[in-house]
């Protein structure tokens, strides 16, 4: 039962914290001394304790205020639980330095984390920032890897 605990947790994360933007759950859930080893946190987001869910969960949310995780798939074994969602949102405030597009935007996420004493401990995460910068920004992934001819 345990494992279907964890996956409770980790779906809480999802809906009330990214889908409706109550912060409060991620000082429920994660552990003051949880580590974020995610690669490519932005710069200023803490990557320790709640503050570091917090700050992603902002950072998205001010950017594409409908956002809103699907989760495709999770499973759990042991004190760890994985999840392959979709995020999906307006571009309606400033994201990474690019200005509200008004764009639709969906991009995929993996996510890994450990739960302990009923909280997360640690989390590594994969998402698709590539393609999410592609739909803000309009260049495509040739135009960048390509020279221009001439």
């Amino acid at each position: 039962m345990a494992t279907e605990d964890n996956k409770a947790k980790l779906r809480r994360i999802y809906e009330e914290c990214f889908n409706q933007g109550n912060l409060a759950t991620a000082d429920a859930l994660v552990a003051p001394d949880s580590r974020d080893i995610s690669p490519g946190i932005p710069p200023g987001i803490p990557t320790t304790g709640p503050d570091g869910l917090k700050g992603i969960v902002s950072l998205l949310r001010s950017a594409f205020p409908d956002l809103q995780v699907t989760i495709d798939d999770m499973v759990a074994e042991g004190d760890m639980v994985v999840a392959r969602t979709t995020f999906t949102g307006t571009h309606r405030g400033n994201f990474q330095g690019i200005p509200p597009t008004g764009q639709r935007v969906s991009f995929g996420s993996v996510d890994i984390v450990h739960v302990r004493g009923g909280q997360f401990v640690s989390h590594y995460g994969l998402q698709d920032g590539l393609g999410l910068l592609q739909q803000v920004s309009g260049i495509s992934a040739l135009s960048q890897a390509m020279p221009a001819i001439g």
